[in-house]
């Protein structure tokens, strides 16, 4: 995903004029680079180049403002970003849920001592009884996914270190031009979750752990970050929720007819990671929790400005119209 990665998915890429592939941030891949010989003395009979501007009367029309809908997802989602970081989730504005905290209090730091549910993986706190015993029972399990599993999910380990947006994409037919409201979902749950997980990433620090067992041995990295929460999860999970929340609704239970698959994507997802030895099971089960609170309290409640819902909820309603 888009924290435990680098940001290669935000370009589109191209073969330039000897073949090779050209990256090119935030252009689309419809308007790609194309070779123009630029004569300006052009032989006699031949139009001359079409420098004049349009007619100054035009230029201040609303008309020739910037067109929303041409918004690279990648940096539309950023806007909503903002939205999310300044906004005021705890007072001033009337359909925020009772007693809700800030989102940076969705996860108690430090842990109370001895922690319980529904934050029982942060058992591994150095402040928490046992914790030891916690710690040797994650790397446990951890042996076990790297003995039985790794060799034969490896390749898509690799894959999805960078690139498992696509798993989504692909699962649903959801492309930029099919589904443009979708497609700007998923980007906006991303850099949400990317930028949730970074803050408590900082703030609780735990090590990798192959720091602590280094016969591990992940097939790459580990990522230059702390392990805690599994950021993969995260915003697995928040894309999942996203997702659910516009697709197609079952007519008789009423529940998003996608919401199984959605689900064992996001998981497969976030286990990779511990069959590649780069998360502890905890640092999964605190990123599952994160996004599921960070979609049913904060997101999915957006406050409304001055009586105009947010951009993050419009964009639920446009992306709820494009599915039939």
């Amino acid at each position: 995903m888009s924290t435990d990665q680098d940001q290669d998915q935000d370009q589109d890429q191209f073969s330039g004029p000897d073949g090779a592939p050209v990256r090119l941030r935030s252009v689309p891949s419809d308007l790609p680079p194309h070779p123009l010989t630029l004569d300006f003395t052009p032989l006699p009979g031949h139009p001359q180049w079409p420098l004049r501007t349009l007619p100054p009367g035009t230029w201040d029309t609303g008309g020739w403002q910037f067109n929303e809908k041409l918004w690279d997802p990648t940096l539309y989602a950023l806007q909503l970003l903002q939205d999310f970081v300044t906004t005021n989730w705890t007072t001033g504005a009337t359909d925020v849920p009772p007693n809700r905290p800030d989102w940076t209090q969705i996860i108690p730091f430090p842990p109370p001592t001895p922690v319980a549910p529904p934050f029982t993986f942060l058992a591994w706190y150095a402040n928490q009884p046992n914790h030891v015993q916690f710690i040797e029972h994650d790397l446990e399990e951890l042996r076990n996914l790297m003995e039985n599993d790794r060799q034969r999910y490896v390749a898509e380990i690799v894959v999805q270190a960078d690139s498992a947006m696509l798993y989504f994409l692909s699962m649903l037919g959801i492309t930029r031009s099919s589904r443009p409201n979708s497609f700007r979902l998923i980007h906006a749950a991303l850099r949400i979750g990317e930028y949730v997980g970074m803050y408590f990433k900082n703030k609780f620090l735990r090590v990798r752990p192959s720091v602590l067992a280094p016969g591990l041995q992940p097939p790459f990295g580990p990522p230059g970050h702390p392990s805690f929460p599994n950021n993969h999860c995260l915003q697995s999970f928040l894309v999942a929720h996203c997702l659910e929340a516009v697709t197609p609704k079952d007519a008789t239970t009423g529940s998003p007819i996608y919401q199984y698959q959605l689900k064992w994507l996001a998981e497969r997802i976030a286990v990779n990671r511990e069959r590649a030895g780069l998360h502890y099971p905890s640092d999964t089960a605190g990123g599952r929790f994160l996004a599921r609170q960070l979609f049913d309290d904060y997101l999915s409640q957006c406050p409304q400005s001055g009586g105009t819902a947010s951009r993050f909820t419009q964009l639920l309603t446009t992306a709820r119209g494009e599915w039939p």
